[in-house]
């Protein structure tokens, strides 16, 4: 039975931290996602010992930066310019780049992933054919 949401900004409709889910999963249907947000922060806060209700807190937290005065990365940069050089040569493949350079392509991201040894400091996509 949907939760409407109007009735859970009424703090009496919300007696417990499965209402409060139900009132989150509903938000998500009928408004805008702050509102799941809003009530995601005030069930955890009133049932911290409900693991769903921490996990959809957390899920729905306001994004955070964690550190803005890293120095801009030029790989990034050259993978891109890569990419802009080569993008008709590899249609429909996934690509793996470093520092600019191709370091694999395979016809599916599973695949790639597969040949890979580690995915740490590679940028990949997969270019439309």
């Amino acid at each position: 039975m949907p939760f409407p949401v109007a009735r859970a900004r009424e703090e009496a409709a919300l007696l417990d931290a499965a209402a409060y889910v139900a009132a989150i999963r509903a938000a998500f249907l009928e408004e805008p996602h702050l509102s799941a947000r809003e009530l995601a922060v005030k069930g955890h806060q009133r049932f911290p010992e409900d693991p769903e209700l921490a996990r959809y807190a957390y899920v729905l937290a306001p994004p955070r930066v964690v550190n803005a005065h890293l120095p801009p990365d030029p790989s990034g940069t050259l993978d891109i310019l890569w990419l802009r050089e080569h993008v008709d040569e590899y249609g429909g493949q996934w690509i793996a780049l470093k520092d600019g350079k191709l370091v694999a392509h395979a016809p599916t991201a599973r695949e790639l992933k597969e040949m890979l040894p580690s995915l740490k400091g590679l940028f990949l996509t997969g270019i439309t054919p």
